[in-house]
């Protein structure tokens, strides 16, 4: 309570002025940014509570403003971990009994943080049922309490998105129960399923999945699989259900296990090729795989999968720059099988990999993502940079219309410093070029370091015209993410 009683100490300064506008905008104001009301204070980004607090006319505008009162994130490990399990339960229940009372009869953003036990008829008390539900986020098991209450379960007419994954111990699910109850969701355009495939929680997440009903299979369509080795392993249904049952899944994640039990998997007999025929998007993760003989995962997988549709590839693989990627031969098949597509994103890839990727896959945009440390690397880079104006273009980068590079290294500034050098050099040797009546191309550079060279300032945060290609640096930034870089996650 004391951080709102600054924040509002704070607005209420800002609130003479701001007052002088009429109701209408000032609502537009309150409703700008993100609105989500959470238990727990780290996720709460509204800023509902805080405007009760400024002045009389805030209040009353607030508390009217029913949209501000329309996503909850329920937090119950949070309230259980400072209040303890049974106050936890009442100021969940009190805390949405709140901002539903003053939501009214507005759509419904709900997350469910952690499973929660028949919150369907709690809700309904509250006037929250099912057929106001626009989005909702929940562990699968409370995803089944829901659909098995036939008492106060309505269906989800106009539910758009929903993200869900297997439960946190023990999640039952029973075929018979979700065929009976079924799930109507004429809206959905989004749903997002999470399976964990490691250790004791395998054979569990195992039967979740097979146990969803074939209008659930048949909504998702984004789908992450974590800690599954390789996708030749999946039972038989399981890979039935992917390849022929799954007609709307266009996003995969499989982030890969650190190690495996039992023996180097690798022997196994391959199965026949997996086709998902409309997957767009694929992701590969395998950053906990620290085994040099695991670190050829992504390429088995991708050598096993059949993508006709893929559009963008992401591989996040730490890889040592002296491996020679020739010699894998599941790389090398994976090339020779692959098509072009419009996204390559890699994270940490030896730019050697990375090179053939490209050479292969003839991207329109490139992410890279790297410890660009070593002057060999940064060389590598430039060249690529340098490759996409009308100097050095080729048939490997004509295609290729946007790079983005995110430089690890928190000590310096070098490869920031190559790309400005590489493309005036470019501007110098063809001047006039920004003129030539082509395209304009895009290159970005986000360095983690905390310094920003003198002669680097200019063009930090404003793109710059040279050779013809806007150029922007980012200094003190974070690794961004490639989903929303590109609008592709």
């Amino acid at each position: 309570m004391s951080e709102l009683v600054v924040q509002s100490a704070t607005l209420n300064g800002r609130a003479h002025s701001i007052n002088r506008l009429p109701n209408e905008t000032i609502n537009e104001i309150f409703l700008s940014g993100s609105l989500t009301l959470s238990t727990n204070p780290a996720k709460n980004t509204s800023p509902a509570f805080t405007l009760l607090l400024v002045c009389r006319r805030w209040k009353a505008l607030a508390t009217a403003l029913t949209p501000l009162w329309t996503t909850l994130n329920l937090d119950r490990r949070y309230l259980e971990g400072k209040w303890g399990r049974p106050a936890a339960e009442v100021l969940l229940w009190k805390f949405a009994k709140l901002c539903l009372s003053k939501s009214t009869t507005q759509p419904l953003h709900l997350t469910f943080c952690h499973a929660i036990g028949a919150p369907l008829e709690r809700l309904a008390q509250l006037g929250a049922t099912s057929d106001r539900w626009v989005t909702l986020t929940l562990y699968s098991n409370t995803l089944t309490d829901i659909l098995n209450d036939r008492k106060t379960f309505v269906g989800f007419p106009v539910l758009q998105a929903l993200n869900t994954r297997t439960g946190e111990v023990a999640d039952v699910l029973d075929a018979d129960l979700y065929r009976d109850v079924g799930m109507t969701a004429p809206r959905l355009a989004y749903f997002s399923l999470r399976v964990c495939l490691l250790g004791v929680q395998r054979a569990t997440a195992r039967d979740a999945f097979l146990g969803l009903s074939d209008d659930i299979v048949k909504s998702v369509t984004h789908l992450s699989l974590e800690r599954c080795l390789h996708l030749w392993l999946l039972p038989p249904r399981m890979r039935t259900m992917l390849g022929s049952d799954m007609d709307r899944l266009t996003h995969l994640y499989l982030k890969l296990p650190g190690h495996t039990k039992g023996g180097d998997s690798s022997s196994a007999p391959f199965a026949d090729h997996l086709t998902l025929p409309y997957l767009t998007f694929l992701s590969l993760d395998s950053f906990s795989c620290r085994l040099m003989e695991t670190r050829d995962d992504v390429w088995r997988n991708l050598d096993h999968l059949r993508l006709p549709a893929l559009e963008h590839l992401c591989i996040a693989q730490i890889l040592p720059e002296t491996q020679d990627p020739h010699t894998n031969a599941f790389f090398t098949r994976f090339l020779s099988n692959c098509r072009q597509i419009r996204t390559l994103a890699t994270r940490q890839v030896s730019l050697k990999h990375t090179s053939a990727l490209v050479e292969a896959l003839k991207p329109e945009r490139v992410f890279l993502s790297n410890n660009f440390n070593r002057p060999s690397m940064r060389a590598i880079v430039s060249d690529l940079v340098k490759g996409i104006t009308n100097l050095g273009e080729s048939q490997t980068t004509s295609r290729l219309r946007e790079v983005i590079l995110c430089d690890l290294a928190v000590s310096g500034a070098l490869l920031a410093r190559g790309i400005v050098g590489t493309l005036m050099e470019c501007a110098r040797t063809q001047p006039g070029f920004a003129s030539l009546d082509r395209p304009v191309k895009a290159v970005q550079v986000h360095s983690l370091s905390q310094d920003v060279p003198e002669s680097l300032k200019e063009y930090v945060d404003r793109p710059a015209l040279m050779a013809g290609v806007y150029m922007r640096l980012a200094f003190k930034a974070r690794e961004p993410d490639v989903g929303g870089i590109f609008s592709i996650g």
